[in-house]
């Protein structure tokens, strides 16, 4: 039954994959009207003047839909790990729904450790050193 639930939820996710990729366009029209239009600004930025851990996101993703992986990196280089990270439990997702096992994100709490000390230390570090942002 674990085997079925799987291969469910992986084709699910994979429909998804594919409207997203199918959709991106309107997806970008999207994104980019509402960077045009929004005036709403960051409340944690407007009170301490620090960018929070989600700044840059949208900016992140639309350069991700236009293939500029660089720019993406420069706006928030979390929100692309944490897509490296997703794309790695898909694959093990995928692996799992066709009965092999995979191990492509460690199970340990050594790793846990070391990508929650990275995280902290890059939403530190990014508001010391301007140069690693480009929100």
């Amino acid at each position: 039954m674990k085997q079925k639930s799987a291969r469910i939820i992986s084709t699910v996710l994979t429909m998804f994959a594919v409207l997203t990729v199918i959709l991106s366009d309107k997806l970008l029209k999207v994104i980019s009207a509402f960077e045009r239009k929004s005036e709403a600004k960051c409340v944690f930025r407007a009170h301490t003047g620090l960018l929070c851990p989600a700044c840059g996101n949208t900016r992140c993703v639309s350069s991700l839909l236009n293939g500029d992986l660089f720019a993406a990196i420069s706006y928030n280089a979390f929100t692309v790990a944490l897509l490296l990270f997703c794309m790695g439990l898909y694959a093990e997702l995928l692996a799992n729904s066709f009965g092999r096992t995979a191990a492509v994100i460690p199970r340990s709490y050594r790793f846990l450790t070391v990508v929650l000390t990275l995280s902290a230390a890059y939403f530190i570090l990014r508001n010391i050193f301007p140069f690693l942002t480009a929100a």
